[in-house]
């Protein structure tokens, strides 16, 4: 029996916000943020990677079919990667 090649995922949750800067703000001993939300009226406690989402925000509908649809998404991505190797503090910009 031959294994199921895997596709390469596709991101669907993507951040308007980068998770690693948002990690900047988090309780040191927990990783979460204070999140309010406004609609359910309530402050919860959530992790980086749940906030800040809007499903496939960066997707390319409209691009032809030969194309990449989340080319976006992909190279925030690349970028957020190497931001986040860069700085691990808050600076302050004067």
């Amino acid at each position: 029996m031959l294994k199921a090649e895997r596709r390469p995922s596709i991101p669907k949750r993507h951040h308007f916000v980068p998770a690693f800067y948002l990690r900047r703000f988090a309780e040191p001993s927990s990783g979460t943020l204070h999140v309010l939300d406004i609609e359910k009226q309530e402050i919860r406690k959530q992790k980086p990677e749940q906030v800040m989402v809007v499903k496939n925000y960066y997707r390319q509908t409209g691009a032809p079919p030969e194309f990449d649809k989340n080319i976006l998404e992909h190279r925030f991505g690349v970028l957020e990667k190497k931001q986040s190797s860069r700085s691990t503090s808050l600076s302050i910009i004067r």
